[in-house]
């Protein structure tokens, strides 16, 4: 917990005006060191503050290769190679690019797919070494559904959850992750498919009231396989065989994906 402190004090520290901040990949190309295959051709995109980015594609097509492109990680999960699947690793640095330019202006928090869940109380995991602000803290666990949760424990958020949190449901722990990462006062959230352990109302709930709401204003970074989010987002990015297509709606769309036989095409019907 001291090293978890530590990391974040220092990146508090960090400060940017929210107007300047900024994801942007130019033209780049990376692969895994074992691999002898690109994990991303020539991709290229750019958002700035108050863009939600939603990213989409076939499991392993590299979603998760973007997050690690850039090592600015803040807190909510702190990397380990078990979450490294492409796209979003690319925004963390782990990779060099091949070709192209990454770069990267506003500290990041990052709520990864897999819940990173450590035995202490529901507080400490939300608060991970932050110190405690009230206002905050409740807003954040309303945002994330998680005020209903915490009724029901035994002792409120001071209940431990155990070892990795076997105490709790999948769906608790993944709020939790969520709840951890919008806690962090950063310029950009990197949220990978934070709706996947929920059910539809739930989903619904930490669409509107964290992502859309709490997050309003900051550069959101979505990877989802729910396309009935996608109508509001700022931009799409679909990835299907290391190759890209970058949408950007301009009313209200409905999305029809379909798969065929290495292609991945999108058609977006406008309203």
């Amino acid at each position: 917990m001291d090293e978890i402190a530590g990391k974040v004090a220092d990146i508090k520290k960090k400060s940017v005006s929210q107007k300047d901040c900024l994801i942007g990949l130019q033209c780049v190309t990376v692969k895994w060191p074992e691999s002898d295959q690109n994990a991303l051709n020539n991709i290229s995109f750019k958002a700035k503050s108050g863009t939600l980015l939603a990213i989409v594609g076939h499991v392993g097509c590299g979603k998760v290769f973007i997050y690690f492109m850039f090592n600015k990680l803040v807190t909510s999960g702190f990397i380990s190679s078990r979450f490294q699947s492409s796209l979003l690793s690319a925004i963390l640095g782990e990779l060099e690019p091949l070709t192209g330019n990454c770069k990267v202006v506003g500290r990041m928090a990052y709520a990864p797919q897999e819940p990173w869940i450590f035995s202490g109380t529901v507080r400490q995991n939300i608060l991970c070494g932050l110190e405690y602000d009230a206002d905050r803290y409740n807003r954040v666990i309303e945002a994330c559904a998680l005020v209903d949760d915490i009724r029901l424990f035994p002792k409120g958020d001071s209940t431990s959850v155990g070892e990795r949190g076997v105490s709790l449901s999948g769906g608790q722990k993944a709020r939790i992750n969520l709840a951890r990462a919008l806690y962090v006062e950063a310029d950009i959230y990197l949220l990978d498919d934070p709706l996947s352990a929920v059910d539809a109302h739930v989903g619904r709930h930490l669409f509107d009231k964290a992502i859309n709401s709490f997050l309003n204003g900051k550069i959101r970074v979505l990877v989802t396989h729910q396309l009935h989010y996608l109508k509001d987002a700022d931009q799409i990015l679909v990835l299907n065989q290391a190759i890209f297509k970058l949408i950007k709606p301009v009313a209200p769309a409905s999305i029809n994906i379909l798969s065929i036989p290495d292609v991945y095409i999108t058609t977006l019907t406008y309203s």
